[in-house]
């Protein structure tokens, strides 16, 4: 049920006479379309990436570099957008790519991991913890194991492995995981609760990996499909940290016991 990677759908072109441009931004199969003022130049737009990509370390813009799309080419971080703009569009194009890092702080560390470890220091991720709702059970970049508490029992939870490769940019492939054998719990042993979180997140939220083909992955599809047809779709959001899937996970297996599943245990 993985997906191949998505592309955010084109915005139509900004013509000549409005203010803004369109931004379109690469980072490999991935693409934003994002509006920015004319005026902005280059160098105030990569520190507006850098604020919402948390990749700013004591004021200063380090692994986050744009090119012009398909070129090695880095625009004068002076340049306004409006300079890089052809008639009669205003549309600028811009590869991301991960720049050099601070050797003091960010030193053999992937863009991603930088992130995710601020993100866990995060007043909303914390909040989680201490309210005992989840917690991180172990971190192994790229993948990280997280326990979701019971509400029925405090010993209790359901753990989560995460392969965070594409944080922030994709949600985390999510596979259900049974701490004490240390294994991927496979599709036919999927308790109810795990069933209503696929249900409820995928692919919008959470990519889910099931390699193995089990009966019930047919009506759980079935399930997505009318859920995407009922109500709006809520995306995963890139300038958002892992809670908005931990809270989705929260809410599923609150009620859960430990007779649910493997995944289950003290």
């Amino acid at each position: 049920m993985a997906n191949q990677g998505r592309i955010v759908p084109s915005c139509r072109p900004t013509k000549a006479g409005d203010r803004n441009a369109l931004v379109v931004l690469s980072w490999g199969s991935f693409a934003w379309y994002r509006r920015f003022p004319l005026k902005m130049t280059i160098g105030e737009l990569r520190r507006q990436l850098a604020r919402e990509l948390g990749r700013l370390f004591d004021g200063e813009v380090v692994g986050l570099e744009l090119l012009s799309t398909g070129t090695n080419i880095v625009p004068d971080l002076a340049l306004s957008l409006q300079e890089l703009t052809y008639p009669p569009y205003r549309n600028v194009c811009l590869d991301v790519i991960g720049g050099p890092d601070r050797p003091d702080k960010s030193s053999g560390k992937a863009f991603g991991e930088h992130l995710l470890q601020k993100h866990l220091r995060h007043e909303r991720f914390q909040a989680g913890v201490a309210q005992r709702l989840w917690r991180l059970i172990r971190l192994e970049w790229p993948y990280g194991i997280f326990g979701i508490r019971s509400m029925k029992s405090a010993d209790y939870e359901v753990a989560l492995r995460l392969n965070l490769e594409k944080y922030p940019l994709a949600p985390p492939l999510v596979q259900l995981w049974d701490v004490t054998k240390q294994t991927v719990i496979e599709p036919q042993y999927w308790p109810e609760s795990f069933c209503r979180f696929v249900t409820t997140t995928y692919p919008d939220i959470a990519d889910i990996a099931a390699e193995n083909y089990a009966p019930q992955l047919l009506n759980i599809s079935a399930a997505i499909a009318q859920r995407r047809k009922r109500s709006g779709i809520s995306e995963w959001d890139i300038t958002q940290d892992l809670t908005q899937l931990l809270s989705r996970a929260s809410a599923c297996f609150r009620f859960s016991t430990p007779s649910d599943s493997d995944a289950i245990h003290q």
